[in-house]
């Protein structure tokens, strides 16, 4: 092993997700040449990341909430009745 890799402990992980996600993992995966589980690991980890920034930096994250139910489960916002308003 390189002296510049680290040794990581895996853990297997079983999830259901929409077809539609996982079609845009493995589309993202083949753009940038990685396997579609590295794929998930770097867009996982890019996603906690961005919460992270978000919750250090008092962005509303129940907007965000809103925005991402929309984007997976493709259910329309009701921005009137929202808890944000």
């Amino acid at each position: 092993m390189s002296k510049y890799k680290k040794e990581i402990e895996l853990t297997k992980v079983s999830i259901n997700l929409p077809i539609n996600l996982v079609n845009e993992v493995k589309e993202y995966a083949l753009e940038i040449g990685l396997t579609t589980t590295s794929a998930y690991t770097i867009l996982l980890k890019k996603g906690l990341n961005v919460e992270n920034f978000m919750k250090d930096n008092a962005f509303p994250l129940e907007s965000l909430k809103q925005d991402i139910k929309y984007i997976v489960l493709q259910e329309p916002i009701d921005y009137q009745n929202s808890q944000d308003n």
